[in-house]
């Protein structure tokens, strides 16, 4: 067994990484030892058989070598003309859904029960009327822990906040009208729309980050494949067709 210059140059690269500052003499050796008591582990370790039938060695290992496979792919940046053909390939995939803007006024099932929708419903006429200003709105109702008034959002995005009833009807109510009440996972709210945001897709200046992600992705799974099939050509393969049919039999 040699420790090499390379190896011993690692080890300290590795340190410093870690440490912020070079190891003195007697921690570089205490790291050499180390490196030489994990080697003669690990080799006795292949010596004896350790890494046959282990599952999870198995897949640590066949993940390395994809690692390996993909490791070229992964330096070479897409450039805009690369990104620009993936993107009209896949326009589909970064569609910016429908989204609406809202204000809404907040009524607590927890604290006025049964009187919620009977709240909301006063509140509705009140601002309908125009008795009560949209600028007052918000002092109609109970306080809510998120916000009043949000920006543009989309179907998801409401359903992960308000839940997936309340998302649903906002998209069917008129713009810059006050309707209601709307049920949500809180209670009762009096809700307008203030913008409807029709979906469209994008340009690509506003997808890039995500798009070079997303080649850069499919470019690794495509090296490891090729790889694979590479490598797989080398072998004569041969499944047991009696236990394949047996075993199909029994399910």
């Amino acid at each position: 067994m040699e420790v090499t210059a390379e190896r011993i140059q690692q080890l300290r690269e590795t340190w410093s990484r870690q440490r912020g500052a070079p190891p003195t003499q007697r921690e570089l050796d205490t790291l050499i030892e180390d490196f030489i008591r994990e080697e003669v582990l690990y080799r006795e370790a292949i010596a004896s058989g350790l890494d046959q039938g282990d599952t999870i060695v198995r897949r640590r290992l066949a993940q390395k070598v994809e690692f390996l496979a993909q490791s070229v792919a992964s330096t070479v940046e897409p450039s805009d003309a690369e990104l620009q053909a993936f993107f009209d390939e896949n326009a589909e995939r970064y569609r910016i859904p429908d989204q609406v803007s809202f204000s809404h006024v907040y009524f607590s099932g927890s604290n006025r029960g049964a009187g919620a929708e009977a709240a909301a419903r006063g509140a509705l006429a009140q601002l309908t009327s125009g008795e009560v200003p949209t600028a007052d709105a918000a002092q109609l109702g109970d306080r809510f822990m998120l916000q009043y008034e949000y920006p543009p959002q989309s179907r998801d995005q409401i359903r992960d906040l308000f839940g997936p009833r309340f998302a649903g009807r906002l998209f069917e109510l008129p713009v810059g009208e006050w309707s209601g009440p709307v049920i949500s996972s809180y209670g009762m709210h009096v809700v307008r729309i203030r913008q409807q945001v029709p979906s469209r897709l994008p340009v690509l200046g506003e997808v890039r980050t995500q798009l070079a992600r997303d080649l850069s992705g499919e470019r690794l799974r495509s090296a490891a494949d090729a790889y694979y099939e590479g490598l797989r050509r080398r072998f004569e393969i041969v499944v047991d067709a009696d236990a394949l049919a047996g075993g199909a039999a029994g399910n």
